[in-house]
């Protein structure tokens, strides 16, 4: 039964020959594979309790449930009566290793990073870019690496470590680099977690901090305090909705896709709590659409901001402006366009004479002034919606840095 199962799970066999030579969409492999867990499991239920299995979805709390029949646990030993997943497929699989053994978790690196990118290209909320790096980072760095023909439970964080030393030798590799590839091996881990392959992710206990960077020769340039004054000034008195939408991202520590997603509801006046837990995202089809999800993911990604004058100041302007829930709408009714925000704020360093940085260097001023200011580590990552510590420890850890250079030379070379 195993080896029947076996190649049909396997991205190697299955998805990379069936799908390449056209035999079967990505879809259809997909369906396939969840018949099969489904037919294994049922085969046994029907053999020992007479019963059929049963799939139920819990709607209050959001996970899918399997009752466990008594033959079947006295059979197979299985120490749960009950099985829980936050998908039918998740919870399919926990069942079929408790039963069968774990021949189906011997799974490759490489074939356990295929599924789990075939499982995002099936998922709408995330956007197409984030696949194509996740790709990218996957086809770079880690496709032709011995590690990814381990079995990935067997792989443990010596051989990890010994992996992420092999990408960063001799220095060449950016520290930035190394977070994007770590990032997304994290996620995978989480995947295979979810679904049965490994029992804990051990990608997350290893520290980017344990290895020696490439030096970066690029200056890394910010508007200054004063610029971004200067352009909220200018913004700020405009009637268009992209500079006001503008005006407000210069204000918040978010993303421009958090900004654009921000509605009526998420505006407390009383309390001055502004709520962020939604972005908008760009389809495959180049489409904008709503998710209810930031980035960094629901339990770190969501966040409420203390609204300050200035952003009351575009908020109460714009909410003036429309009776709409959404409050950043073009004039067709769809979502504000990220490259035509980023026009619109050239023209404006244009019209002022600053040199014109995107909407993404906004937030990294944003994270620059508020290490400055002496915001600590927990509060950068729970403010900036950021999953990893090592971001904020980066951004306080150079505020510091460069103060203690000035205040030192500024005693060294004192020669008032």
């Amino acid at each position: 039964m195993l080896h029947n199962f076996f190649p049909v799970l396997s991205p190697e066999v299955f998805f990379e020959n069936a799908v390449k030579y056209g035999i079967l969409s990505s879809e259809d492999a997909e369906l396939q594979l969840m018949k099969n867990i489904e037919n294994c499991i049922k085969k046994e239920f029907k053999g020992v309790a007479g019963v059929e299995l049963k799939v139920t979805y819990i709607e209050s709390s959001g996970v899918y449930k399997i009752r466990v029949p008594k033959g079947i646990q006295e059979k197979y030993d299985l120490e749960k009566n009950q099985y829980y997943g936050k998908t039918a497929k998740a919870v399919l699989m926990a069942l079929y290793t408790d039963i069968f053994g774990e021949e189906r978790t011997r799974l490759t690196l490489r074939e356990v990073f295929m599924n789990w990118m075939d499982s995002r290209n099936a998922d709408p909320d995330i956007s197409p870019i984030t696949k194509r790096h996740d790709l990218e980072y996957f086809n770079s760095y880690l496709r032709d690496d011995p590690i990814c023909d381990m079995e990935l439970k067997s792989i443990t964080a010596q051989d990890w470590d010994a992996y992420f030393k092999r990408l960063t030798a001799g220095r060449q590799m950016l520290r930035s680099s190394f977070i994007n590839i770590k990032s997304s091996l994290n996620l995978m881990g989480d995947y295979a977690v979810l679904n049965g392959i490994l029992k804990h992710n051990i990608i997350r206990e290893i520290y980017p901090k344990s290895y020696k960077y490439k030096v970066s020769q690029k200056r890394e340039k910010v508007f200054t305090k004063e610029e971004i004054v200067a352009l909220y000034k200018y913004l700020k008195e405009s009637d268009n909705i992209y500079d006001l939408c503008l005006a407000l991202h210069l204000c918040l520590p978010c993303r421009i896709g958090e900004t654009k997603a921000l509605c009526r509801s998420d505006v407390d006046p009383e309390t001055r709590d502004l709520f962020v837990g939604k972005e908008i995202i760009t389809t495959e089809d180049g489409e904008q659409t709503l998710v209810h999800h930031t980035k960094s993911g629901l339990e770190e990604g969501n966040r409420t901001l203390y609204i300050t004058d200035a952003a009351k100041f575009i908020l109460d302007k714009v909410m003036a402006m429309t009776d709409k829930e959404e409050l950043f709408l073009g004039k067709t009714g769809k979502w504000l366009l990220t490259q035509e925000l980023n026009k619109h704020l050239k023209d404006a360093c244009k019209a002022l004479g600053i040199e014109y940085f995107s909407t993404h260097k906004v937030r990294a001023w944003f994270a620059t002034e508020a290490a400055k200011n002496g915001m600590d580590e927990v509060t950068m990552m729970a403010t900036f919606g950021w999953k990893d510590l090592d971001t904020a420890k980066a951004y306080i850890r150079k505020a510091r840095s460069k103060s203690a250079q000035k205040d030192t030379m500024e005693q060294i070379v004192d020669f008032s």
